[in-house]
This record gives C-alpha cells, sequence and structure tokens, in this order.
C-alpha cells in the first residue's frame, strides 16, 4: 500500500478517507490506533491515508483537488458583536431570539458532536480491526495469477502473500500488525516450498530473523537487529554452538570470531573492514 496522505488528526484522515470511497478508491488510515496510546509508543505517530498502488495517482488528484476547492466566505460570516440592532430577529442588543444561535446551546451542541464522534470512531476503530475479510492483489508478469495477494480484516492488511519467483507458489508472508505496521515475516529463501526463515519486527523495524532450513526446530543462523539496523549475526551448528559470528557497528561488520577446527567452540578472531573483507585473524585464547 502506498501513502497518500498525511492527516493532521484523526477526523482528518477519516475525511479523506470517506472522500476517497465516494470515488469507489479503497483506502485505509495507518496509525489510527497508536494516536494517544501510552508506554512505548509515540503518542505523536503519523496517520496515513493509503491506497493500492494501481490507485495512488487518481486518489492523489482527488486529494489535491479536495484541498484546493475555494471556500465560501459566508461559511465565516457571523453578528457584528458590536451591533446593538434590535429588530425582531435579533432582539436587544443584537442577542438572536433563536434558541439555536446562543452560546449555551452551541457549547453544548459541539459538546454532543465530540461525544458522538468519539463513539462513531470507536465503532469504526472496532469495525477495521474485526471486519468481514477481503482480498486484493497484483499480477505482476500478466499470466493472470496473482503474484502478490493482500488480505484485509476490514479495511486493515492484516497480511501480505508474496510469490516471488512466479512459480505459482507462496514463498513470503508478511503479517502486519493494527497500525498498519510489519510484525513478521516468513520466507522460503531456496524456493523449496518450505518457509523456512522467519524475521520478527517492532513497530516496522526488524528486531531477529532465525533460518531453519531442515525444519528440526533449531536454527542453523540468526541475526539481531538494533532499530532495524544489523548488529549481529551467528551461525550455528548441530548442536546449537555458535561456529561462526559477526558483530556490525552502524551496518557494517566489525569483529567476529570463528571455530576453525569444528570442535564446537570459536578459536579464532576476525576483524573487517567495512566492505566485509577480513582484514585480521587472530587465534583466540
Amino acid at each position: 500500500m502506498i501513502s497518500i496522505y498525511q492527516a493532521a488528526n484523526l477526523a482528518d484522515a477519516h475525511l479523506i478517507r470517506h472522500l476517497l470511497q465516494e470515488e469507489r478508491i479503497d483506502a485505509f488510515i495507518a496509525g489510527e490506533y497508536l494516536q494517544g496510546a501510552l508506554g512505548e509508543i509515540p503518542a505523536n505517530t503519523p496517520i496515513e491515508v493509503r491506497v493500492a498502488p494501481e490507485d495512488a495517482a487518481r486518489a492523489r488528484a482527488i486529494v489535491q483537488a479536495w484541498e484546493s476547492a475555494p471556500i465560501d466566505p459566508a461559511m465565516f460570516d457571523d453578528d457584528d458583536p458590536n451591533d446593538a440592532s434590535t429588530d425582531a430577529a435579533t432582539g436587544a442588543f443584537g442577542a438572536s431570539n433563536d434558541p439555536t444561535q446562543r452560546p449555551q446551546f452551541r457549547a453544548f451542541a459541539a459538546i454532543v458532536w465530540l461525544l458522538g464522534g468519539a463513539a462513531l470512531g470507536a465503532g469504526a476503530m472496532w469495525a477495521a480491526s474485526h471486519g468481514p475479510r477481503n482480498e486484493a492483489g497484483y499480477d505482476y508478469n500478466g499470466d493472470g495469477e496473482l503474484d502478490e495477494r493482500w488480505i484485509y480484516a476490514g479495511d486493515r492488511v492484516e497480511r501480505i502473500e508474496t510469490d516471488r519467483n512466479r512459480d505459482g507458489k507462496i514463498d513470503q508472508i508478511a503479517r502486519y500488525d493494527a497500525d498498519g505496521q510489519a510484525s513478521r515475516v516468513d520466507a522460503d529463501r531456496d524456493f523449496d516450498g518450505t518457509l523456512e526463515e522467519r524475521t520478527d519486527y517492532r513497530h516496522g523495524q526488524a528486531l531477529r530473523t532465525e533460518l531453519d532450513r531442515d525444519r528440526d526446530g533449531r536454527a542453523e543462523y540468526r541475526a539481531e537487529y538494533i532499530h532495524g539496523t544489523i548488529f549481529r549475526e551467528e551461525w550455528l551448528g548441530a548442536n546449537g554452538d555458535v561456529v561462526k559470528r559477526i558483530e556490525y557497528e552502524r551496518g557494517d561488520p566489525r569483529e567476529g570470531a570463528i571455530d576453525s577446527d569444528g570442535d564446537g567452540r570459536l578459536d579464532t578472531a576476525r576483524t573487517y573492514a567495512p566492505n566485509g573483507e577480513i582484514v585480521r585473524s587472530v587465534p583466540l585464547r
């Protein structure tokens, strides 16, 4: 999905989504469920309106036309507060005889409107997370079969299934959390029909990768990330011992160690250049 509009607030996002839906463009709101949350999630998480790639250009044009539409000045006309007219419509000192125009009524109406909007928003959030599932997708090679399929729960993307090598088999499944960010990706790296690689995400950033080629429940490889940037790779032996390790600094390999004689113990330290070449190798004591 492609972001075509960053909203100032949740009401703004729902307005844009409604505008697009009137033009028969499916849209969903990313970041809707994180606004105002506590704990590790920032309260100022951006709210974005997203659409399918093929609808992006038309959606942007619709939003741009809406933003550039002229504003009717009459919407902002108000009575002059210094007008002491006593005509039949306003009464003494310009005070309106229409109760719906009095400040007390306006304040009450505003409160009712806000409470109603909050209730509708909560209902919309629940519906978005629990609504009926539907699908969309894209045929990249034009063979009549979807190579990428998006599965929705309500208007929220729940997962994306992809056939990366176009052999008719799904070899990657990406799952998404309530705010539209990746939470887990399972992949078939060697296209043998088994999803042997798993990457977990937190707040849309990679956290950990494990690779279990023989599907025996024990990983042969694992990687760890900080803020989505790799900082350690480890290769494991049959007994789960680390036989090779590389540690990174700002995404570049810096140092590591290897089990050179296969006895299950790291015995040689290595230093790496940023391009991955080994520049120093010494025995570990």
